[in-house]
């Protein structure tokens, strides 16, 4: 990538993000005019991305179809089918039509619920993997661990009612604290991440650099 190539998407960025910033916490209006009309640009910018990724994804299931790879080529040609007909008809005949409800209702939330189900089983599978008392942390995981599976089913308040409490404060404080403690980091972290895009640290969305 040449100098100009690779320094202007740079300044576009980093000006663009002071320019959001700005308008956020002063409310000038000639700069809330401009950062409006350039979260605008970035939606129909991401829309072509859209297009660019229905194009991509296109071009390379059609390859699996005519090459005939093995155990791929007839999920390739499913998905392309199931992803023009989704597209067609959501647009020709709107999103609120019967016929994309139907689609949506038969396909999209069974497939969810089947995906869903399978992280189920596989944390399921990582937790008997992980909670083995092979230390006290893992001992403290797995104590921990069953007395929260047993507070949210019914089974712990039928065993004993001193569940609820311990499973309560258990996600009270504890738990709460955790939660707050990760959640600070991933704005700390963001905070930083933005920090290196408008100074221009952080090229990994350039191609090439």
């Amino acid at each position: 990538m040449s100098y100009k190539r690779r320094e202007i998407p740079v300044v576009i960025t980093a000006a663009l993000a002071i320019l959001v910033i700005f308008e956020y916490f002063f409310k000038w209006q000639d700069a809330t005019n401009v950062s409006v009309r350039a979260q605008g640009w970035a939606v129909i910018l991401a829309s072509f991305a859209i297009g660019i990724g229905v194009v991509s994804t296109t071009i390379f299931h059609i390859r699996n179809v005519m090459g005939r790879v093995k155990k791929q080529w007839y999920l390739s040609a499913w998905l392309v089918f199931l992803m023009f007909a989704t597209i067609i008809i959501g647009v020709g005949l709107g999103p609120d039509s019967s016929s994309y409800k139907w689609m949506y209702n038969t396909t999209i939330n069974p497939l969810n619920a089947t995906i869903s189900t399978l992280l189920t089983f596989f944390g399921f599978s990582a937790a008997y993997r992980s909670f083995r008392a092979r230390n006290i942390d893992a001992t403290l995981l797995l104590v921990t661990a069953v007395i929260i599976i047993l507070y949210v089913v019914p089974l712990g308040e039928l065993i004993t009612p001193s569940w609820s409490f311990v499973g309560n404060w258990l996600t009270s404080y504890p738990n709460a604290v955790v939660g707050r403690v990760l959640y600070a980091t991933v704005v700390m972290g963001s905070i930083a991440l933005g920090v290196r895009i408008i100074l221009g640290y952080e090229r990994g969305y350039l191609a090439g650099d």
